[in-house]
């Protein structure tokens, strides 16, 4: 692929992610991952059981995605608070739902302007607390790729 065609498709796929909102941005993250990771399973909430603070896995590696898409028009403290509730609510209902939590990542829409400082403390508090590695859109704490983290298991 030239440096052309690179730049084409990375402006799309910039204007895909401005665009997607909610459900669409879900469904775009879901599309992403089925392609990058064959092992990758999305989850559809079910009746009173919901989707158990699980949008998506990869059952090998115990590692479980969270998505927010929040709409363009959402005001920044909708969006923090909305935002910091989902995270540790969701994460909170994953072990009494799901096993073998060992890796949690809160994917969401921030649009290229990066994650709110208070979202991001939050995560780490978080972290610490539960023993279990976090990232956020791709990244841990550290800023290294979800591929290059180490991996940690949750203390039972």
């Amino acid at each position: 692929m030239g440096a052309n065609e690179d730049f084409y498709y990375r402006q799309f796929f910039q204007l895909k992610v401005h665009k997607a909102s909610g459900d669409a941005f879900q469904h775009l993250f879901n599309q992403v991952m089925g392609y990058t990771h064959p092992d990758f399973q999305s989850i559809t909430p079910w009746g009173n059981w919901g989707d158990g603070g699980n949008d998506g896995w990869i059952p090998d590696e115990g590692h479980y995605f969270q998505i927010y898409g929040p709409k363009a028009t959402t005001s920044a403290a909708d969006f923090e608070t909305r935002a910091l509730k989902k995270a540790i609510d969701d994460f909170d209902k994953l072990p009494e739902k799901w096993q073998d939590v060992r890796r949690y990542s809160f994917v969401m829409n921030d649009r290229f302007q990066g994650i709110p400082a208070p979202i991001a403390s939050a995560l780490l508090k978080l972290e610490k607390d539960k023993i279990v590695g976090i990232s956020v859109n791709g990244k841990d704490r550290t800023g290294r790729s979800r591929r290059e983290a180490p991996r940690r298991a949750t203390r039972r």
